[in-house]
């Protein structure tokens, strides 16, 4: 029987260290939060988005989760302690 996912060792750092733009790194993290929140585009529509907390296992990073994904949250399929594999990452300062 196989154990829990592993986590990626040092990926929230090597993310830390990314330029802005997309990155090519693929971690698998750990959602240690997860928060709806209200944000405004600029010509000043709202939308839904989550803010999540993602972890390597030593060290967190802030995230938006892309409005696309948002089904996930709603059904349960994501929440706080899942594990996940990202596949695209786009770094903004």
């Amino acid at each position: 029987m196989e154990g829990p996912p592993r986590l990626t060792a040092g990926a929230v750092r090597e993310i830390w260290e990314l330029p802005d733009g997309p990155g090519t790194i693929q971690p698998v993290l750990q959602v240690a939060d997860l928060r709806a929140v209200t944000t405004k585009n600029p010509v000043g529509h709202q939308s839904e988005r989550y803010r999540m907390l993602l972890s390597d296992g030593v060290h967190s990073q802030q995230s938006m989760l892309s409005t696309n994904h948002n089904h996930l949250v709603k059904t349960g399929a994501l929440r706080q302690g899942s594990i996940v594999h990202l596949q695209d990452i786009t770094c903004n300062t």
